[in-house]
């Protein structure tokens, strides 16, 4: 029935590179492809969502948004005695899209956890707020995450909190997530993993800003290679965040005086007020103003940015070291400024980076 097929010889050599081809292919579909879902914080104390922002975030597929809901701080009262409160309180000035997942953030910082008491009635109190957040703006949340730099001498207390959190009525079924600093990836023996479901890699702000040393406190890739060359290990799964932004960093004196944010070098060179001293250090040749920050005689602005091929190496060598296969790639932070420096074509290039 069937016509007889003439054999074909085919030489060895051809036979060779199509079975070294297809091994190939064969081992490729066994590595995991990492799924990436794209997000960004909101890091300001009125929460506007404009057109222009939601288009943003439609354009770049973005789902998540991770909004600061609130810091505590510690401030004194009129005897002196300290007290633990809740500043900068996010105002909702927006409808929440639905085509976005709220995340919210609550930042501690360290003199509200070395102050902060009875850890059942501080947790009691952080709930409330959010509870009370969450009604008054008609939000819903699965998720929510916890900002904290703790070391080995707030760890202890910081972790027991978070227990303390988990086991509150509007926690229990939410999945909670902590920020993750350079150094608790590196000297995780020391600081411990905290109890959480997983964290957030934050990939800026590990440099010591304050220092009038340094070039660049937001990123420095010699860190990132140094404390994240075993971040595959870590016992976590880990979604990571990279910086958008950029800032000026003000001393007086050589001492740091301020942080000017979106205050650029473009914005410095075309100002009669200061002269270049050196490569992103601006001096103020008499006191003047600057987008509303006082600036004296003689102050330095030492100007933070990130050059682009920068960081696309940045979340290119992150996401080696990252053995997750799937992971939230955020972006810090979502604001006018962003919107102009990055548009979308250029945030596609870092995302394709990873």
């Amino acid at each position: 029935m069937f016509q007889k097929f003439k054999e074909v010889k085919i030489p060895i050599q051809i036979f060779f590179i199509i079975w070294i081809c297809s091994f190939s292919i064969s081992c490729r579909n066994n590595v995991p492809i990492k799924s990436k879902q794209i997000g960004f914080y909101y890091w300001q104390t009125s929460l506007n969502l404009t057109s222009q922002k939601i288009e943003y975030l439609n354009q770049t597929n973005s789902k998540r948004l991770y909004v600061r809901l609130f810091d505590i701080d510690t401030s004194k009262d009129a005897i002196g005695n300290i007290q633990v409160s809740p500043v900068s309180i996010v105002r909702n000035e927006s409808l929440w899209p639905d085509s976005i997942e709220l995340v919210p953030v609550v930042y501690f910082t360290r003199q509200a956890i070395k102050s902060c008491g009875d850890l059942d009635s501080f947790s009691y109190k952080i709930e409330k707020l959010v509870s009370q957040l969450m009604l008054l703006n008609g939000w819903k949340f699965n998720e929510i995450q916890w900002d904290f730099d703790w070391t080995p001498s707030t760890k202890k207390t910081y972790f027991e909190l978070l227990v303390k959190l988990k086991q509150r009525n509007l926690f229990k079924t939410k999945i909670f997530s902590s920020t993750i600093r350079l150094h608790q990836v590196k000297h995780r023996s020391l600081s411990g993993i905290p109890p959480v479901d997983k964290g957030l890699m934050m990939c800026y702000n590990m440099g010591n800003l304050k220092s009038y040393d340094i070039s660049n406190s937001i990123l420095d890739m010699d860190l990132i290679e140094d404390y994240l060359s075993t971040m595959e290990t870590y016992p976590l799964k880990l979604d990571v965040a990279f910086p958008l932004f950029h800032w000026g960093v003000q001393f007086r004196n050589q001492k740091f005086t301020a942080i000017l944010n979106d205050i650029s070098a473009t914005d410095l060179q075309n100002s009669s007020t200061f002269t270049e001293v050196k490569p992103n250090v601006f001096k103020a040749k008499q006191t003047d103003q600057l987008k509303g920050f006082l600036i004296e005689e003689n102050d330095e602005i030492r100007i933070e940015d990130i050059a682009l091929e920068d960081l696309k190496k940045a979340v290119s060598f992150v996401g080696r070291h990252n053995n997750n296969d799937s992971i939230h790639l955020l972006f810090f932070h979502l604001n006018e400024t962003i919107l102009k420096k990055y548009p979308t074509y250029e945030l596609q290039k870092i995302i394709d980076a990873y």
